[in-house]
């Protein structure tokens, strides 16, 4: 509405000024002028579906040839190619066009007939956009040639991408080539309705308010004397004839052709509708009210929430940080000052001290991880040291998120950073007490291979003597000195015996074998074959179930060839059975190991597993006491457990669980 009455203000002037003036220069008037054009620009100009040039200015400029019997070439085209024709001289006339400064160094200009406004639309899923500060960090789509390019530049935007027309601008912002654009409001709003895309887009309020003027080249005054002289002869009649054709005609008011009668029933009308809507308005007040304590309501919930956070991220010590890719620029809340042991008041602008607080030898790798970060590579994650000011080293985490507009750019990074250097220096106390620990376990297991190899030299050497003095004395020892002789080789046995179980057990836990594929009937039947019966008749039932598994193999054999030697070993009758048999449990399977010896008595089956302990004097049954501690080190190394089931008379069931898969990096 405010155009059209611009309009015919100005019509008004111009005939006033023009339409008392004499047609001059008569004798050169030409027979024929060249108006170049934009081509789209509805409704002043743009194409039908035939491919013919019609609008307001079609019109206006057929009627001022008819005035003036000056024949018009209208040659409609791209903006940016109409301007190109004009400077170079291949046209009289420019219309559509707008003044600007570096305009008028080459144009004389008409004065204007309408006003437009310029506005900047935008995707309804990007918020924000008020003005043209507002546009940073956005590619901003212009028409080639637009007057809107200098406005934006004045305002140092100058990521743009030019398309010929503003309909080719529409279609790709349609595509979301491009989500932010700058253009005259009359085209937009006819193209965004005619292509069912007004409910996409906002626009701002007016960037500008631009003007349409026609020009000719600075200078000619002849000429736009003329052109000027000749669109005086139109009549206001004529120029509201192509008004209403283009723009439509206003309703009639009607009330001067109502009755009184009529007048009279719209005012009862009116009072009803006023009766209606001061009832509606009672009933929204109350909706009103009832909203603003839902607000209320909810407003005290968030600040809940906030308090919450609050508290959760200073119990957390967390501090938030703020990061501007463009400027360099960064925000801290009170948290990261804390941190780093900083007064906000000597540092009000932390950009500076972000950078040089970080330890020398660890800001290139944090500016690397940062850009990366900033390029989308990978979000920013990294652990870097700082220096306090009394010379301390702390260790801190930084982790944020990038916030990025439509074409991948980042224009924030949100993030927060903590303190780690406690845990940073326990790591480094529970590294230094694993290598310890290993470093005690290495001279352990060397201390054990060496007191056993040096220990059983001298024993070796005992029991070759003891052999020499029987061979050599042969039958004038006496038998209590032949006892003696067998005794002492016994105890050498024993000694031997116990000082390699000694060493498999500082083994047991430390050693590693490569995990294989294990058939524990074959396993199983293989252990009780390698076991000395000791002259007695013992049966093994092997169930036919027995699993197959990926595990360590010598351990497992350990843990069956001791059960079963113990078994057999302590057996009280010449003839036995021993049963082993396995079922399935959670990760893992459990396996039994039964014989129908005489058990084993309820005061002692809490320290059998025990070193060194045994149940009969080792005169009687030899062994070094060590065999079922070897069992219960075996199966608790791969996180496994053993227990005795007897009821010290009848046999005895060791049940023991082993892990159907052991890890290939778990010890042995």
């Amino acid at each position: 509405m405010r155009q059209r009455i611009r309009h015919w203000l100005w019509l008004g002037w111009f005939a006033a000024l023009w339409g008392v003036a004499p047609v001059v220069y008569a004798a050169t008037t030409p027979s024929t002028i060249t108006v170049v054009m934009d081509n789209n620009y509805p409704p002043y100009t743009f194409l039908d579906a035939e491919g013919h040039l019609q609008g307001i200015l079609k019109d206006t400029w057929d009627l001022w040839s008819k005035h003036t019997g000056i024949a018009v070439n209208i040659e409609a085209m791209d903006w940016s190619q109409a301007q190109a024709q004009m400077a170079a001289g291949r046209a009289d006339v420019i219309d559509t066009i707008f003044v600007t400064p570096e305009r008028r160094k080459h144009y004389d200009f008409s004065a204007p007939y309408a006003d437009i406004d310029v506005s900047i639309f935008f995707n309804r899923k990007i918020s924000g956009i008020v003005d043209a500060d507002s546009l940073r960090g956005f590619t901003v789509g212009v028409k080639a040639g637009d007057a809107c390019i200098d406005t934006l530049q004045q305002h140092h935007i100058t990521s743009l991408k030019s398309y010929p027309s503003y309909e080719a601008m529409i279609d790709a912002a349609a595509r979301e080539d491009v989500v932010v654009f700058c253009i005259d409001k009359p085209p937009a709003m006819y193209f965004l309705y005619k292509k069912g895309l007004s409910q996409r887009f906002n626009y701002t309020r007016p960037l500008s308010v631009g003007q349409f003027h026609w020009a000719v080249r600075l200078g000619n005054t002849q000429l736009k004397q003329i052109i000027a002289a000749g669109f005086a002869q139109i009549t206001a009649s004529e120029r509201q004839q192509i008004h209403e054709k283009w723009l439509g005609s206003a309703l009639t008011n009607g009330l001067s052709v109502m009755t009184t009668r009529g007048i009279i029933e719209a005012l009862l009308v009116v009072l009803g509708v006023i009766g209606c809507l001061a009832f509606w308005n009672w009933s929204l007040q109350l909706r009103v009210e009832a909203k603003t304590a839902e607000q209320a309501a909810a407003q005290k919930i968030i600040e809940e929430q906030n308090m919450r956070f609050s508290m959760a991220s200073d119990a957390a010590g967390l501090g938030f940080w703020d990061y501007d890719p463009y400027s360099g620029r960064i925000e801290w809340d009170d948290w990261m000052y804390r941190i780093y042991h900083r007064e906000r008041e000597q540092y009000a602008n932390p950009t500076e001290l972000w950078e040089n607080a970080t330890h020398p030898e660890d800001r290139a790798q944090k500016t690397q991880n940062l850009n990366e970060a900033i390029l989308g590579v990978r979000e920013f994650d990294t652990e870097y040291r700082i220096l306090l000011p009394d010379g301390a080293i702390h260790h801190v985490k930084s982790l944020a998120s990038a916030i990025r507009d439509t074409n991948g750019q980042a224009i924030r990074l949100f993030g927060i950073t903590f303190d780690v250097t406690k845990e940073r220096r326990a790591e480094q106390r529970q590294l230094q007490l694993v290598n310890q620990l290993t470093r005690i376990n290495d001279e352990l297991n060397s201390f054990a291979y060496v007191a056993s190899h040096d220990l059983k030299s001298p024993l070796r050497g005992i029991d070759q003597l003891a052999t020499w003095i029987t061979e050599d004395l042969g039958d004038t020892l006496s038998e209590d000195t032949r006892n003696y002789l067998r005794l002492m080789r016994s105890r050498i046995n024993r000694m031997e015996m116990l000082l390699d179980d000694l060493l498999t057990y500082s083994r047991v836990g430390r050693i590693s074998d490569d995990v294989v594929t294990v058939n524990t009937h074959e396993l199983v039947q293989a252990a009780f074959d390698l076991t000395a019966s000791g002259g007695k008749q013992i049966v093994l039932h092997l169930a036919d179930d027995m699993p197959v598994l990926q595990t360590r193999k010598v351990p497992l054999e350990l843990v069956f060839r001791n059960l079963i030697g113990n078994a057999i070993k302590h057996h009280d009758k010449k003839q036995g059975i021993i049963e082993v048999s396995a079922n399935p449990v959670e990760n893992g399977i459990e396996f039994a190991v039964k014989d129908d010896g005489p058990g084993v008595p309820l005061e002692h089956q809490q320290r059998i597993f025990a070193m060194f302990q045994t149940l009969k004097p080792r005169d009687e049954v030899e062994g070094s006491g060590i065999g079922l501690a070897l069992v219960k080190k075996a199966v608790e190394s791969v996180g496994g457990k053993v227990t005795l089931e007897s009821d010290g008379q009848h046999g005895c069931t060791f049940r023991f669980t082993w892990p159907t898969v052991i890890p290939e990096e778990q010890s042995t």
